[in-house]
């Protein structure tokens, strides 16, 4: 009996340290593809920045998602995207390199709030926001921070062609943006290839209902 007992015992060890090298490994593997994802994004929104921003940049502007009831997503520096209590709105803001990204009351300047749809590239920032019951729309230029208003969006369309971007002519919600850029394995601007600009315009609208990265 007591020999039966033991093989058991052996047994039982055996399996739950096989349960834990597998876990491990997968939290390993799935480390390594945050990793990538990060740097990848990085990368790629640095492509035409300075080198002096670029040393400027805190590893954080690029991972760090929020707290809590408060969310955050990296545009080209020094712009970033904030959401309070839910993401169906977000606030453009500037972000100041002097202070850590993790106090967004210091560290941070708001240009513009209420933005419900947008797209973006590396280059160019397009959106839409609502300013009382009126909708907008408006065309951002990250090198030089000028912006555009427009009446209609495809005036704004049409002006982001003009501007450089060659990219799908259609605006995402506020979540579905924040859910793409932190699904690391996959590209966060254009996730279904670039389109003929010849296509109608029209807007996506699928709604997610869970958030992108784990809260802090």
């Amino acid at each position: 009996m007591r020999s039966i007992l033991v093989l058991v015992l052996v047994g039982t060890c055996f399996v739950g340290c096989g349960k834990v090298q597998k876990w491990r490994a997968d939290r390993k593997a799935r480390n390594e593809k945050i990793v990538a994802g990060i740097n990848s994004r990085r990368a790629y929104l640095e492509k035409y920045l300075s080198q002096n921003s670029v040393r400027s940049i805190p590893e954080a502007f690029y991972s760090y998602d929020g707290f809590r009831d408060w969310w955050r997503m990296p545009l080209v520096f020094p712009y970033q995207l904030l959401c309070v209590d839910t993401k169906e709105r977000a606030c453009l803001e500037k972000y100041d390199a002097r202070y850590p990204v993790e106090d967004p009351n210091k560290s941070a300047s708001q240009l513009l709030h209420g933005i419900c749809r947008l797209r973006t590239d590396n280059k160019l920032l397009m959106f839409e926001w609502k300013e009382g019951d009126n909708l907008k729309y408006g065309l951002l230029v990250y090198a030089s921070g000028s912006q555009s208003t427009f009446g209609d969006e495809r005036s704004m369309w049409e002006a982001a062609g003009t501007a450089g971007f060659s990219g799908r002519p259609q605006l995402v919600l506020v979540e579905e943006m924040f859910r793409r850029y932190y699904a690391y394995e996959q590209s966060f601007v254009e996730p279904d290839g670039p389109a003929n600009r010849s296509q109608p315009i029209r807007s996506e609208t699928n709604r997610t209902s869970s958030a992108a990265a784990s809260r802090r």
